[in-house]
């Protein structure tokens, strides 16, 4: 009977038990072992574990158990086992001598290990996306922005090979990025100059997803017949899968990202979502790209709100915070340094949710979360916040959704630190329970029973806790056993009461769910009468906090370790003490200095001084880290090996309870590229920079005594014209002179140029219609010979000022146009300008119904040297100048025509009247 009994028990537990005798042959094995054997228990009872299971014997797992079975020991081990299907499992094993021969004890944790592998995939490409992200954020040049792209695909993302390729605007593919591993020497889709429709481009991953759009996955590409090619290079390189995305701009293909594995099936649809991140992320920083300028402008604004906004709340006493739909920080007040404890840095890293108490979270998420939908909604709060010191403070406030407004775009909240009324009234309650506590004695349980299970003697406690769980109160002589329990519970209970009855004293955990979770400490203990034991003695207490607690700090432990280990992997770091003795360095510190941990353990950062740095330096750091502050910097060291590099540090201080830093953490990453690139491209601006000067006098020296010479022979040449009298002379006068104004035309629009360039504006006050009607003076011959009407209405409404000349070579160049390229066809022609200015700015419109410029020329129009074919010839430099002298101006300038219509410039140039 009890030999059933306990095998009984032991088909019921989670464990697979299986026993074998001296000749491998199943005798015994519970319900949980048949499960995992993928036979019945008909199958594998009575056959030996070779017969069911060939192949066994060349296993590890069977020299265990040769070892157990011939020497009598205890093993314990791993094992990832192989089933005659050729399915995996992966068990953890205890294998243990018994009479029969030996027993297995298994635990399957298969699903453990699969979900395992998949967290890993996925924190790789979580990390992957991360860094690219980093990267989109911190490199300012697409190129680098896309090499590092493929570099952190294959350093972080652990893929064999990364490449991206772009599509120009003549259907030509190119590879503009690419990283491998050191064993793969090339790309398998080394597409550069291919065109789009090429055969040798049309059937691989990479030329579908151009053409289509979609991602292309391969995910055996040994079998993928459209990349026969590539299939010996894929073998010997590892390769097993791959996919192909496509890199959007504005909705357009403009290239695509593919990425390479060295595992079979390894794209699956997770995956490929996060995949199609990266490349959304990609495609979304070109267009960021694009879009600079006009970024630039708008931090700007942004800037310039911000400060008003902080000009209005930096002083008061209440916190004020704001924050991103998911928590994270944009702006602190002032006063949350002094009620938290944080400084702006470190809240930068943290979210809203990171400072609110485990016990409010699901509260206050539920709220803030109801509110995300209501542009405008609000709700009070009441909660516990983490204190920068690790304390828990209360804090009382309101907090606002503001996401709909753009010059706000977040969650505004407001509150003020009530921490010490909520400890009075915590005190209050304190006092409350602990005096209901003294009256009702205990909330433990306790209770006795005698042989038969029959209740001797029980608190109050425990008779509530039988009409809660649907049961009755029990009378002294009553079964303590109540049709409410399970049959399961029964017997569980009856079994830690026999062991009670034996004399034994021990306590267990109990775990339930019903009315809710929770785990009881039961103690049990015998009762004597004379010698003999004659009942059991049983105290439970809830310990369910205390369970939920430790669950907590193994998880948190966890954490920890994982931020370490993230920490580690990323940085280079180092651990001093409060002397500045070194008590800890990461393996990147030891590969970027060259020196051994050994050797740095206990020396100070003095090992690694380039002497780059004077003095005051690190002066200056050690007083802002003594005091308790984070130092940033930029350092300049020297490896063992006598070579230089550049760090950006970040040291931050530990403080004791007294605020007394006692080590410090030193976090750097390694600059040294960014720095050789800086240094380069600074002396290249100087070069470039002399050169432009050296260039721009040339040009204004040549140009300004070319115009002497000119202007004489200009004279001759009317003395010419006056004096003789023959037709033929005159008309050869004539055509020199076209020639010659031709040329001072050019030189006068070079000698424009050179001023534009060398020349600092000079503002003065400009009356624009005088402006205007001296220009119209000077061109009047003009105006006459082609009949001309000009009318002109500028509303000046404050004073305008500008640089005089500027202003009257961008007019004169204009209208000059005008009436140069009027319509001969048209009776009635006419240059109309209007404007007006304000305190910001002049707008003009200059616009005639002359021949009109056809809309292919629109783009092209400004371009130096640009010449339209006509019955004019002209410089190609005017409009060019046009441009260039507005841009001097803070102005702008923009073109509409039509062929045959005529033509608009519309001009706006800044009211320089501050300066």
């Amino acid at each position: 009977m009890e030999e059933v009994q306990f095998h009984k028990m032991i088909d019921l537990m989670l464990e697979g038990v299986q026993v074998l005798d001296a000749d491998w042959r199943y005798v015994y094995a519970n319900d949980a072992a048949v499960r995992q054997s993928q036979y019945n228990r008909d199958q594998l009872l009575g056959f030996t574990m070779p017969e069911r299971y060939p192949g066994v014997e060349k296993t590890e797992l069977f020299k265990a158990m040769q070892r157990c079975m011939t020497q009598r020991i205890e093993e314990k081990f791993e094992n990832e086992f192989e089933f005659p299907d050729g399915s995996k499992g992966h068990f953890s094993l205890r294998i243990l001598p018994v009479s029969e021969g030996i027993a297995i004890l298994s635990v399957d944790r298969s699903e453990y290990h699969q979900a395992e592998e998949k967290f890993l995939k996925a924190y790789r490409l979580y990390k992957f996306i991360s860094a690219i992200n980093q990267s989109i954020v911190h490199l300012t040049d697409e190129q680098a922005m896309l090499d590092n792209a493929c570099k952190v695909a294959v350093e972080i993302g652990l893929f064999r090979m990364a490449w991206i390729t772009r599509l120009d605007d003549r259907g030509f593919v190119q590879q503009v990025a690419f990283h491998t591993t050191d064993n793969i020497p090339a790309s398998p889709q080394a597409t550069a100059r291919l065109h789009i429709s090429d055969e040798q481009l049309q059937n691989t991953p990479t030329g579908r997803t151009l053409v289509s759009g979609q991602v292309t996955v391969s995910n055996n590409v040994l079998e993928d017949t459209s990349m026969q090619r590539w299939h010996r290079d894929l073998e010997s390189a590892g390769v097993r899968s791959m996919v192909t995305l496509p890199i959007k701009k504005y909705g357009v293909v403009v290239g695509s990202m593919g990425f390479l594995s060295s595992k079979l099936n390894f794209f699956d649809s997770q995956e490929l979502s996060l995949l199609q991140e990266a490349a959304s992320d990609i495609a979304f920083a070109m267009q960021n790209f694009d879009l600079a300028n006009q970024h630039r402008k708008m931090e700007d604004q942004i800037k310039e709100s911000e400060l008003r906004f902080r000009s209005l709340i930096e002083k008061s006493a209440d916190v004020k915070m704001l924050t991103t739909a998911a928590g994270h920080h944009l702006y602190a007040s002032p006063a949350a340094t002094s009620i938290l404890g944080y400084q702006w840095a470190e809240l930068q890293t943290l979210t809203v949710f990171d400072l609110i108490h485990p016990e409010d979270q699901d509260d206050f998420r539920s709220k803030r979360q109801a509110i995300l939908q209501k542009p405008g909604g609000y709700f009070p709060f009441l909660h516990r916040r983490k204190h920068q010191s690790g304390k828990w403070i209360w804090v009382e406030g309101v907090a606002t959704n503001m996401l709909h407004e753009p010059a706000v775009n977040a969650i505004v909240s407001n509150f003020v630190d009530v921490s010490q009324k909520k400890k009075s009234e915590q005190q209050r309650e304190f006092d409350r329970t602990n005096t209901n506590a003294l009256i009702n004695n205990t909330t433990d349980l306790m209770w006795s029973v005698d042989h038969r299970y029959n209740l001797i003697t029980a608190n109050e406690p425990f008779q509530q806790m039988l009409i809660k769980s649907g049961g009755l109160r029990i009378q002294s002589g009553e079964s303590v056993f109540q049709s409410s329990q399970s049959e399961e519970q029964t017997n569980r209970f009856k079994a830690a009461y026999q062991k009670a009855f034996s004399g034994r004293t021990f306590t267990q955990l109990e775990y339930g769910t019903y009315p809710s979770e929770y785990w009881l400490e039961v103690s049990y203990s015998p009762i004597q009468q004379d010698g003999e034991v004659i009942g059991a003695a049983c105290h439970s207490r809830d310990v369910t906090e205390r369970k939920k607690a430790e669950n907590h700090l193994q998880q948190t432990l966890k954490e920890v370790l994982d931020y370490k280990y993230a920490l580690d992997v990323s940085s280079i770091v180092a651990i001093t003490d409060r002397t500045g003795k070194i008590t800890y360095v990461n393996d990147n510190f030891c590969r970027i200095s060259r020196f051994s941990r050994h050797e740095l353990i206990g020396q100070d950062h003095r090992v690694v001084n380039s002497k780059t740095h004077p003095k005051e330096f690190f002066h200056t750091m050690w007083s802002t880290i003594a005091r308790g502050d984070v130092w940033k910097g930029e350092i300049r060291n020297k490896a063992k090996d006598g070579s230089y590099y550049w760090v950006d540090t970040t040291i931050i201080p530990f403080v004791d309870q007294h605020k007394k830093p006692y080590q410090f953490m030193a976090i750097r990453h390694d600059i040294t590229s960014r720095k050789q690139a800086l240094e380069e491209l600074t002396q290249n601006n100087e070069v470039l920079h002399a050169t432009n000067s050296e260039l721009d006098r040339f040009v204004y020296s040549v140009s300004h005594d070319l115009r002497s010479p000119l202007s004489s022979v200009l004279g001759l040449l009317t003395f010419v014209e006056m004096e003789s009298k023959e037709s033929q002379i005159i008309q050869y006068a004539s055509m020199m002179r076209t020639s010659i104004e031709r040329l001072d035309n050019f030189i006068r629009n070079i000698l424009n140029y050179s001023r534009n360039n060398r020349l600092e504006p000079e503002y003065q006050h400009v009356n624009v219609s005088q402006a205007i009607t001296e220009i119209i003076t000077v061109l009047q011959p003009g105006i006459a010979s082609g009949a001309i009407e000009i009318d002109m209405q500028v509303d000046e409404h404050c004073p305008f000022f500008t640089d005089k000349q500027r202003l009257s070579i961008v007019l004169e160049n204009i209208l000059a146009n005008s009436i140069k390229f009027y319509d001969e066809e048209k009776e009635h022609r006419f240059i109309r300008i209007r404007g007006f200015n304000d305190e910001s700015a002049l707008h003009l419109t200059i616009e005639d119904n002359g021949i009109g410029i056809s809309a292919e020329y629109h783009e092209k129009i400004f371009n130096m040297f640009f010449r339209l074919d006509g019955k004019q010839a002209g410089t190609g430099l005017g409009l060019y100048i046009v441009q260039e002298t507005i841009k001097k101006l803070a102005g702008n300038i923009t073109l509409q025509s039509q062929l045959g219509k005529g033509t608009i410039f519309s001009i706006s140039m800044k009211n320089f009247s501050a300066n």
